[in-house]
């Protein structure tokens, strides 16, 4: 299971959630299978923003490429077709990728798709539904 952690920047001198970040082990992710599905927990990292490492291999991952299943409702899923190709496209080998980043307005969007005993981003702040 992912490594999962909040990145947060100041915003009119409050400290607010920036990205959501899922990092992982090389060769974690099956690149083969369709879906790659991880359990959504309260991060317990949480960082400023500028400490962010950008020498890590990432990629962005988008609100399109989220998935929510009935099949797997404790989860959140990734559409790895998608976030292959867009690796692809930069020429870089996805076996390589180590991390996920993911805007926090995009992932609180899906949050609100979960079962209420999970943990949501609202309004900029993690809170319990449970």
């Amino acid at each position: 299971m992912p490594n999962q952690a909040i990145y947060q920047e100041y915003v009119n001198e409050t400290l607010v959630p920036y990205c959501y970040v899922l990092t992982f082990e090389t060769g974690e992710i099956n690149w083969e299978k369709t879906v790659f599905y991880f359990e959504v927990i309260e991060p317990t990292v949480y960082y400023e923003r500028e400490f962010y490492d950008e020498s890590i291999i990432s990629t962005s991952i988008f609100l399109s490429d989220l998935i929510v299943s009935d099949a797997h409702p404790d989860k959140l899923g990734l559409y790895l077709p998608n976030i292959k190709k867009r690796i692809n496209d930069f020429g870089v080998d996805p076996y390589l990728v180590t991390q996920f980043v993911i805007p926090t307005q995009d992932i609180s969007e899906v949050f609100q798709l979960l079962p209420n005993s999970r943990n949501f981003f609202k309004g900029g702040s993690l809170i319990d539904q449970g």
